[in-house]
């Protein structure tokens, strides 16, 4: 009985730190809610501690073996979350550092879908254009781009899909009308099964500012 009672204030004890370990509470949740209900389940055990018959199981000498078996499941079941959850968390903590590094480098990023839907794009991109995050992803690749249009936008993506990565000039509309001059490399690649394609566009409207200036002098 003492070891029962040991593994299984154990179990909740390890509920509780898993809960307030991770600062992620949907990860505390899961792992708390593991250790709990894995505690819960020592059915023969709980009988005795909350029918009041400690004297009695004591007196005859008898062993909880069912009670003990679910408190050691318990623990392995609490161990075993631990490590999953440690392992989810370094793998979203390493796509964090490339994706922070995206959204503030100074190079506008889209995603683009096969149908010229812009699916994702960084806060740069957004700042340059003028738009918000959320009304950006309500746009395609032929609002912006003066160089696409719904029409040709089907051989455009047939010769990207064709050459898996493209390179050109451009100008991009922002959301106030005005326009910039951009190069655009472009690159193809497929996703859970879906097409898409990553643009990487740098601003380029000084440097065609002082092309232009030395065209006038020579």
């Amino acid at each position: 009985l003492f070891t029962s009672t040991f593994f299984s204030l154990f179990a909740f004890g390890a509920a509780i730190i898993l809960l307030l370990r991770y600062r992620n509470w949907r990860y505390g949740f899961f792992a708390a809610s593991t250790a709990v209900v894995a505690a819960l389940l020592l059915g023969r055990y709980s009988a005795t501690l909350f029918t009041g018959d400690w004297r009695w199981t004591i007196g005859r000498g008898e062993t909880d073996v069912g009670s003990v078996g679910l408190s050691a499941l318990a623990m392995i079941a609490v161990v075993f979350l631990e490590r999953l959850i440690n392992h989810q968390i370094k793998t979203e903590q390493a796509l964090e550092l490339p994706r922070y590094s995206v959204d503030r480098a100074a190079i506008l990023a889209f995603w683009i879908g096969k149908d010229g839907r812009i699916v994702d794009a960084n806060e740069w991109a957004c700042e340059c254009l003028g738009y918000s995050k959320e009304h950006l992803l309500t746009r395609t690749a032929h609002d912006i781009d003066k160089l696409q249009s719904k029409a040709a936008w089907n051989s455009h993506w047939e010769k990207l899909k064709n050459s898996r990565s493209l390179c050109y000039e451009s100008k991009y509309r922002t959301f106030a009308g005005p326009l910039f001059s951009v190069d655009v490399t472009a690159t193809y690649f497929e996703f859970d099964k879906q097409e898409y394609c990553v643009a990487f566009a740098q601003d380029i409207t000084e440097r065609k500012r002082q092309e232009q200036a030395l065209e006038y002098q020579a």
